[in-house]
């Protein structure tokens, strides 16, 4: 199947361009503590998590984790990878930003940190992610989880949406442009070159890339064309189900991890738009296939089956995510392309829910 696959579209890896960043003393290597033990983690995903031993369950091809009793220090695995070092020094700048600000309502957002380095962070652990604990497929549709776990992660999100900066007109767009006609029309022409064999996905008849594209840019600028007074908030970026800790005893009791620092040229913050259209991403089913050792899809016919979750609680859906945010997931699809350099497979999977989600707009 994958052989199948992967002869549909060609598949090329980005050459990574930009520069080594520096290094400096402020590094992870340099953090003794005797307490904390190093574990060897396969990469592939499993879903227990017993987080009281010296075992951990889950893992991905940047980041290698390490865990003593409530602390888990998040490192990256290749220091000489740079799009990991700039996308760790975003995740550092953000928490440092946020200890900046010194308001107290921030603390019930994000975990205890205990040490913050050019290369990894030391933070408070007591709970599993919302995706490990209580989010797979079969709970989605159970409408008491979608209206009790959404609402708690929507009221910790206002908190951080509360904070506002104004901004001008030409920074606005100009982070726009950067979030979607430059980076992903770089990502579909350095991965994605030819499509000739699929014409549906799920029996839906595909729109091509390009015009998907096309119709997602008009609508946004139309979009935001009728603002006022252009302004931003303070964003997490990646609030995806694997980024929200929970406690499973107390649903309030919600923390946010691994921010993405930044919107388009902006450090720190954006449009709530983003936020919001990357928990929809999620649940349309990111972290699914992220974490899957082999993706789930059939072809027969032209058609490529995709498993897609569904909504039991249209009202709950109708209440948090419109078009504007339909939109943007979309876009959250074809730019996640880029997070499977060495899973062709993955890629062309996120490449083909792009498609898909974009024909439905």
């Amino acid at each position: 199947m994958f052989k199948e696959l992967n002869s549909i579209i060609s598949f090329q890896k980005i050459k990574n361009k930009n520069p080594k960043p520096k290094k400096n003393k402020n590094n992870i290597e340099n953090v003794e503590n005797n307490s904390i033990t190093i574990i060897t983690i396969p990469n592939v995903y499993q879903k227990n998590i017993d987080i009281q031993s010296d075992k951990i369950d889950f893992t991905n091809d940047i980041h290698t984790f390490i865990l003593y009793k409530e602390k888990i220090l998040k490192k990256i695995k290749d220091n000489n990878n740079s799009l990991s070092m700039i996308e760790m020094q975003n995740e550092v700048s953000y928490y440092k930003y946020i200890q900046s600000t010194k308001k107290t309502q921030y603390s019930s957002l994000f975990p205890i940190l205990y040490g913050l380095y050019e290369t990894g962070i030391l933070m408070e652990y007591k709970y599993p992610s919302l995706f490990d604990s209580i989010f797979p497929l079969h709970l989605i549709n159970k409408e008491e989880f979608s209206i009790d776990i959404l609402n708690n992660i929507f009221h910790k999100l206002s908190i951080l949406h509360q904070d506002k900066i104004q901004i001008s007109q030409s920074i606005f767009f100009y982070d726009i442009k950067l979030e979607i006609f430059d980076h992903i029309q770089f990502i579909i022409k350095h991965y994605i070159k030819t499509d000739t064999i699929i014409k549906s996905i799920n029996n839906i008849n595909l729109i091509s890339v390009n015009d998907i594209l096309k119709k997602c840019k008009n609508w946004i600028l139309q979009y935001y064309s009728t603002i006022e007074n252009y302004e931003y908030s303070l964003i997490h970026g990646n609030l995806i189900m694997s980024h929200i800790l929970i406690n499973n005893h107390n649903l309030f009791d919600i923390s946010f991890i691994s921010p993405r620092g930044h919107f388009g040229n902006t450090k720190n913050y954006g449009i709530r738009e983003f936020d919001i259209s990357k928990i929809l991403f999620s649940l349309q089913g990111y972290d699914t296939l992220f974490y899957s050792n082999n993706p789930s899809f059939d072809i027969h016919n032209q058609n490529i089956h995709l498993p897609i979750h569904t909504f039991t609680s249209y009202e709950m859906y109708e209440k948090y995510f419109h078009k504007i945010h339909q939109i943007w997931s979309v876009i959250h699809w074809f730019h996640s392309i880029s997070n499977f350099p060495k899973d062709s497979t993955k890629a062309i999977l996120c490449y083909y829910y792009g498609l898909y989600f974009g024909s439905l707009i």
